[in-house]
């Protein structure tokens, strides 16, 4: 048995593709969003190991501490 090619199902079709177009819209976007989070997480920690103890008291958290944060995985 043979599809008939129709208007409806040309509708069908480009209803799908868009659907799958919006798909891959957001992976790319959670993607995207992915990769900023960890180079924000790679910047501010490595800013934090630029702090003195003075600062990193004056923020609440210690040396062993900023240390522990520093060895996380950037994606946390």
């Amino acid at each position: 048995m043979s599809l008939l090619y129709t208007k409806q199902n040309h509708v069908c079709l480009k209803q799908v593709q868009a659907i799958k177009l919006n798909a891959l819209e957001k992976i790319i976007n959670h993607f995207s969003l992915s990769i900023k989070r960890i180079q924000h997480n790679r910047r501010t920690r490595q800013h934090l190991m630029t702090l003195n103890e003075y600062q990193l008291k004056d923020i609440g958290i210690t040396k062993a501490e900023a240390y522990e944060e520093l060895k996380k995985p950037l994606w946390k």
